[in-house]
């Protein structure tokens, strides 16, 4: 309900988010739900870049903790226009950070590779990117549809988020808390309510 108000109330509705816990079942950790897992990404994401937002969460999302801020920024990667990659870097970065690596990729975690184009889908965006490039030289990022492959939008940088999730069981964790930045404003409708929940 608030974060429908929110998004009714405010014309920039892009800048409210909502912060989920990961799993399907409360106490089943090996079940999670990919697009809930997409969504605290996309979030742990903003709140790197230092983009003002509102969030919306819940006392079940806010218990599990995430990859402390430090952690989260050596783990991502950011890909600009203009600048010089190596296709086999990123292929092997991409590895090492899990993702999959298909013919086509259709859902978060999956990247394909295929000649001087490299198609990547982050945990922390709703589409798809492609990356072309002139010789080491990124010419274009663009988010694409994956079902009819047609371009979304143009961009001129891209930032690669892995499953935080599996990086959270490897790592050191923190409180979603202690990853907002000092001058966060907190609104909270029953902190007692809120405070009993995260207890039990």
């Amino acid at each position: 309900y608030f974060l429908n108000d929110f998004q009714s109330l405010n014309k920039n509705a892009h800048n409210i988010l909502f912060f989920p816990h990961s799993y399907k079942k409360a106490y089943q950790l090996e079940e999670t739900d990919n697009a809930n897992v997409v969504a605290r990404a996309e979030v742990l994401e903003r709140i790197n870049r230092g983009n003002n937002s509102i969030i919306v969460s819940y006392p079940q999302a806010l218990f599990e903790k995430v990859i402390t801020k430090k952690q989260f920024a050596k783990t991502i990667l950011e890909i600009k226009k203009g600048t010089e990659y190596s296709i086999d870097f990123i292929n092997e970065l991409l590895i090492e950070y899990q993702f999959e690596k298909v013919d086509f990729v259709y859902e978060p975690g999956q990247f394909a590779v295929r000649g001087g184009i490299v198609d990547v889908f982050s945990y922390s965006n709703d589409q798809p990117y492609r990356v072309e490039f002139f010789g080491d030289e990124v010419d274009t990022i663009r988010t694409f549809d994956p079902v009819n492959q047609l371009s979304i939008a143009q961009h001129v940088r891209m930032t690669v988020v892995p499953n935080i999730q599996t990086q959270v069981s490897t790592q050191k964790r923190a409180t979603f808390l202690e990853f907002l930045p000092n001058d966060t404003t907190l609104w909270v409708r029953d902190i007692l309510f809120t405070q009993g929940i995260l207890d039990t």
